[in-house]
């Protein structure tokens, strides 16, 4: 689900920082949640601090927002009270509505435990909930329990819609379950991936194949390909 270079699963960043200089109201207005707009430069810009400079999955949710690094702040180590920091800023492209929404949205992703989880050339940024164990087909499985971020421009946050089932599977651990799916020695568990009313786990089996399963509030195990997941998380 991460890249083996990656050393983290979440970026690690400590809040939002606000310099010295975002605090002129003849540069800059604030926007929300921390953001600023640059008004000589028409972008919106957001600075925050981390222990690290290796921030994964930064570089996938700069491409995702349309969002860079300033020259300024892609790399600047400052002095904390806490010690040394790593100090980055964040802005937009323009200063249009979208934009700001983009950046909105990045924010608050901020503090969580973002991932991309990977599958047959699909990317889905995902929150990390927890990590299930369960035993399925009476085989004791171990996987993280997702949530998928359906719409990531319209959304600011990874709410879900129905948690009161969906958080549920935070505490069902060593639970027994039985499925009409074949599970081989070589088959893997990948995640729980939860959307709206729905979970699917997700399998893969030697040759690289990717089947979900999902399990509905009122209804029994369904089979989808790879394909057919993707169409469910981002289509409905």
């Amino acid at each position: 689900m991460r890249p083996k270079d990656s050393p983290e699963w979440n970026m690690d960043v400590k809040g939002v920082y606000v310099p010295e200089e975002y605090l002129d109201p003849d540069a800059y207005a604030p926007a929300a949640f921390g953001i600023y707009k640059n008004l000589t430069a028409g972008r919106y810009c957001l600075c925050v601090r981390a222990d690290s400079a290796e921030q994964y999955p930064l570089a996938y949710l700069l491409k995702t927002y349309a969002l860079h690094l300033t020259e300024d702040g892609a790399g600047e180590t400052v002095a904390t009270d806490e010690g040394e920091k790593y100090q980055f800023t964040v802005e937009t492209e323009d200063d249009s509505i979208c934009a700001l929404i983009r950046i909105v949205n990045f924010a608050s992703v901020l503090g969580k435990q973002a991932v991309v989880f990977s599958f047959d050339g699909h990317e889905l940024l995902c929150r990390q909930y927890a990590v299930t164990d369960l035993v399925l087909n009476g085989r004791e499985i171990r996987v993280p329990l997702l949530a998928y971020r359906e719409d990531p421009y319209g959304m600011t946050d990874f709410n879900l819609r129905y948690p009161e089932y969906q958080k549920q599977w935070d505490y069902r651990h060593h639970e027994e379950f039985n499925i009409d799916f074949t599970l081989t020695p070589d088959t893997k568990c990948l995640a729980f991936i939860m959307k709206k009313h729905c979970i699917y786990l997700v399998f893969q089996d030697g040759q690289g194949t990717v089947t979900a399963v999902s399990v509905y509030k009122n209804c029994g195990w369904q089979a989808y390909t790879s394909d057919e997941l993707w169409q469910r998380l981002t289509l409905y």
